[in-house]
């Protein structure tokens, strides 16, 4: 029997959508990026204060 995995993950500035890429091609997995309905604004500091 095989056995698959997916990966989910959210990714605001691309580094964790790289590592869930890495995390793919080493285990043939399947990728599911979450996106919120609402976009976070591009400006750490403005992310960091509205969460």
């Amino acid at each position: 029997m095989s056995k698959n995995s997916l990966i989910v993950y959210y990714s605001h500035s691309g580094n964790t959508r790289k590592l869930a890429k890495l995390i793919e091609q080493e285990t043939g997995g399947t990728l599911c990026e979450l996106l919120p309905e609402k976009a976070y604004p591009g400006d750490y500091n403005t992310v960091v204060e509205q969460c």
